[in-house]
């Protein structure tokens, strides 16, 4: 299986806003695309992203709970762990980088 959103063009433009450095853009967007589907695992996967995007590089309160939604939707997709990986590694979290790939892998 492939994680993939039922908004790819919300997601296209919180990538958008991200690399052009207006993460707090991201997750405006992604909120309200998260308020009209609130089980779309791949939306709260890219709010994770966009928080530690926004939090300096950190992964803080607000990514770690988008990224725990986004595994509990789909438990047994890779993609939720991997981007809290690399969002760890970003704000030097190597244990739990450690930890989120081990269980993409798995």
């Amino acid at each position: 299986r492939v994680l993939r959103p039922s908004d790819p063009a919300t997601m296209a433009a919180a990538d958008a806003a991200i690399r052009r450095g207006a993460p707090e853009d991201a997750v405006a967007l992604l909120l309200g695309a998260i308020e009209r589907r609130p089980r779309d695992a791949a939306l709260w996967t890219w709010l994770g992203v966009a928080y530690a995007a926004n939090d300096g590089g950190q992964l803080s309160a607000a990514a770690k709970f988008a990224f725990a939604r986004a595994m509990r939707l789909a438990p047994n997709e890779p993609g939720p762990p991997f981007f809290l990986g690399l969002a760890a590694f970003d704000g030097r979290d190597v244990e739990t980088a450690r930890a989120a790939w081990a269980q993409a892998l798995s």
